[in-house]
Formats: C-alpha cells, structure tokens, sequence
C-alpha cells in the first residue's frame, strides 16, 4: 500500500550515522526472511533485529523533499500481534519525493525515525495503522528526514583446514564471519589443533597446549592463502613466529574486518610437513 508518510525510532548522534553500502544491501525478498522483532526485557518496547547471523544492522539517515503530496513509498506488514508491528520499506516510486531523497531508501529498508534528532518520532515496532497515523500527521510541505534501518550482509571467509598427508584426513571446510576467533571457531566444529610435534614455546621443552593463552605455540597454523582475512598479529605473536611469518597462533587470530567475501587455506599441524628438514624450526624445536 503507498503512503504519503514514513517511520521512525531512536535516533542516534548527529556525529555518529555510518552510511551503508549499496551494494551489501538485500533485496525485499531477502529483508522478509530476516528481520524480527524482539521485545526487551521491559517489556514496553520491541527493536528490530537480525534473525539470522551474518548480517549487521547499518542506520542511514536521509531527507525526503516534499514537492507535492506523498512520499511514494510502498510498505507491508510482515506481521503483526495487534500492539507491535514489523513494517518495512517494499517499494519506492519512480519519480516520487522519496525517489529524490538525499541517501536512496531500499527496499527492505525498516523507517525507524522521522525528524531531526532533537524532534524525531519513533515508530519501530509500530503497527502498519499505527505506522500509517504517525505518517499522515506530518507537515506536508516540509521535507522530511528519515532514520532508516537496513541488513546488510557480513562478508564470509570460506576457510580450507589442510591436514598432514600421513594422516589421510581430507580436508575440512568452514564459513566464518569477520570477528570470528580462528581457535574457537574451528574447536567447535570437533577439529582439534594441538600439533603432537609443537615443543612449548614458554618451556623451550615438553608439549601440551596452554589452553588459549598464546603462551605454547603449539596451535600455529600456516596460512597458504587469504592472509589478509585474519587480524593483525600482535607482538608477542609476532616474535614467537619470527621464523615462519606465514604462521598465525589460531588461539591469538580472529577474522578481520572485511569489505568482500574471500578465501583462506590453512595448514594444520605445519611442523609436520618439515619432518625431514624442509622447513626450519623454532628455537628450541628439532625435528622428530
């Protein structure tokens, strides 16, 4: 149904708006699928949210001329329980004032605010009539600005896990998602990575893992591709490793912030593929 109006929630500070990308935003099919609505422990107020993960809430803000009656946008309900509503964006008319707004509304898009920060209207979790008498009370002649709510989706790392040759173990593969922390992610799959061979690097002898302090070495990782995908090592990492700069310590690696799904392969248990010398040790490690 078109409306001549829009909706609104909290806004938040002026310095603060971060501007989404168009091309991570989802089409209106998608949007159904994955909003919610969740009602806070309060009880006296629902947000939206994500139902599934892998996808980020951005907020944008725009403003709306108004040259001429209506906005041009088509909303739905995507359901209701009498007092709180999921209403979204489903389309916007070509040539309408919302087609002209300064920052594009998408459709899929949730109008969570109406008015400048210091005035705005909040309708998240509004029904669709509801949503629709908050829209018809507005000024028709002033432009309108508009806090918008929209999914984007998180870039994915498809993770290649490579075992030793001798153990016959083919190859394990992972979706991970940026923030992600490598060892966790993987030890909750059942994937143990404690590598048999590791000499503790705290000791200088003896094995055995330190469970996740970063203190052992002995869950290093080599990266064979996608090196770009994983945090910034920090120094200590970074001088226990000085011999093998494509390792990581999965227990100190996380995924990082990125802009496009990629690639990662990594090589469990790496020591092994030096057995007969072919890679150099660690101080303090010698060949089996």
């Amino acid at each position: 149904m078109l409306l001549s109006v829009l909706l609104t929630a909290p806004l938040a500070p002026a310095s603060s708006p971060r501007i989404t990308s168009l091309r991570m935003a989802v089409t209106f099919e998608q949007a159904s699928g994955l909003w919610g609505l969740q009602r806070n422990r309060n009880a006296d107020s629902v947000e939206l949210i994500a139902k599934e993960p892998g996808w980020r809430l951005a907020e944008v803000r725009t403003l709306v001329p108004r040259n001429g009656p209506g906005l041009g946008i088509a909303l739905e309900e995507l359901g209701s329980d009498g007092q709180s509503g999921l209403v979204i964006v489903e389309s916007v008319v070509a040539g309408s004032n919302a087609a002209s707004a300064s920052n594009p509304i998408l459709p899929g898009d949730a109008i969570v605010a109406v008015g400048p920060a210091s005035e705005s209207i909040t309708v998240e979790g509004l029904t669709y009539d509801q949503t629709v008498a908050v829209l018809g009370s507005l000024d028709p002649t002033r432009p309108i600005e508009l806090t918008l709510r929209r999914l984007e989706r998180l870039p994915r790392v498809s993770v290649t896990l490579q075992f030793p040759q001798e153990g016959g173990r083919a190859d394990e593969m992972l979706e991970l998602l940026p923030g992600m922390p490598l060892r966790r992610s993987i030890l909750s799959r059942g994937i143990k990575l404690n590598d048999p061979l590791a000499r503790r690097f705290d000791a200088g002898w003896g094995t055995g893992d330190c469970g996740g302090e970063g203190t052992c070495c002995t869950c290093a990782l080599e990266v064979t591709k996608g090196i770009q995908a994983l945090s910034v090592q920090a120094s200590q990492e970074r001088q226990m490793l000085a011999k093998h700069p494509t390792w990581r310590l999965a227990c100190k690696a996380s995924i990082a912030e990125l802009k496009e799904d990629c690639e990662l392969v990594l090589r469990v248990a790496p020591r092994q593929a030096a057995k007969s010398g072919e890679a150099d040790f660690m101080d303090g490690e010698r060949p089996s």
